[in-house]
């Protein structure tokens, strides 16, 4: 249980800090997803 919250803490943490990776990843994810269509 505690492992699962402090990852979830990091999680949020993370998508606190860096918003910029979070839409480089989505930009990649959806470059692959029109590829494949």
């Amino acid at each position: 249980m505690v492992d699962t919250i402090n990852k979830q803490v990091n999680l949020k943490e993370g998508f606190n800090m860096s918003p910029l990776f979070w839409l480089g990843a989505g930009m990649i994810i959806a470059t692959h997803i029109i590829e494949k269509f």
